[in-house]
């Protein structure tokens, strides 16, 4: 889906928005952050530590002009600004703390829902994957990915039924579903 010159430009003048509302709390000025409208799948936007690029999905934010440059927008700028100001924070535990208090704290700066998930429709952006068919030595049915079913292939992974009677499964017969 291509995204209209209208819902690029509100994208830019939100970002600005942040930028401005960042500026004026942290007392200095901050380098432009830019937008590209290639994500896909039912994520609706990324931002990479370091980058100053966020990443859009393009049918999302077609399907939900508004509530994604107010809400999506804002959450993927603050992710830039975040790393931007404090860096790569660690929790206790050793994890990347992505939506923590910083973040948080950014978020309500830039005039943002303090969520960390969208709950946009994402039914049209919804893909369904190809299952391979294997078996085992019962005979049992195992559905597997196309990730899985090229490691079986290849030889580099083994995988086992959950079911009562177990097995490796070991045969593919050519099956999808």
């Amino acid at each position: 889906m291509r995204v209209t010159q209208e819902a690029k430009r509100r994208v830019v003048q939100r970002i600005h928005d942040c930028l401005h509302r960042a500026e004026a709390h942290y007392g200095k000025e901050l380098a432009p952050i830019y937008a590209v409208y290639k994500k896909c799948g039912q994520v609706a936007g990324y931002a990479r530590d370091g980058s100053d690029t966020i990443t859009l999905n393009p049918v999302l934010l077609m399907e939900n002009v508004d509530a994604f440059i107010h809400r999506t927008v804002a959450h993927e700028v603050a992710h830039v600004l975040d790393y931007r100001i404090n860096g790569r924070r660690r929790t206790r535990s050793g994890r990347r703390d992505i939506h923590g208090p910083a973040w948080q704290a950014i978020m309500v700066v830039l005039g943002g829902p303090v969520s960390r998930c969208h709950s946009y429709d994402t039914s049209s952006v919804k893909r369904k994957s190809k299952k391979y068919i294997w078996f085992n030595d019962a005979g049992e049915r195992m559905a597997l990915s196309a990730i899985r079913h090229n490691r079986m292939l290849k030889g580099t992974h083994d995988y086992f039924m959950a079911s009562h009677t177990g097995g490796r499964v070991y045969a593919y017969d050519g099956e999808t579903a």
